[in-house]
């Protein structure tokens, strides 16, 4: 994913957490990354973040598809994540 180098850029303490593994979403093939990194709020603090990326060809569209998270609420909110995301139906673009 041509995006992780900026990523790494703009964030402190990045780290790749899920190399890009290709997936499926809406029964089209799709990549999928997930990365750590602080995320500096001004005035408010520094938080620990989880985002989730998914990339998806469909036609002449490129999807991306993202979610962020704080680090500490990871599981619970990883699972949420997953339900929206299976529940995506892409219907142009086939």
């Amino acid at each position: 994913m041509a995006i992780l180098p900026s990523l790494k850029t703009a964030f402190k303490n990045f780290e790749l957490d899920q190399y890009p593994i290709d997936v499926t979403i809406s029964g089209l093939k799709a990549a999928y990354t997930r990365i750590n990194y602080s995320l500096d709020v001004s005035g408010i603090g520094t938080f620990p973040m989880t985002s989730e990326f998914w990339i998806v060809p469909s036609g002449k569209y490129m999807f991306m598809i993202g979610a962020g998270i704080k680090k500490v609420e990871k599981d619970e909110a990883r699972k949420e994540i997953r339900n929206i995301i299976d529940s995506i139906v892409i219907t142009q673009g086939r």
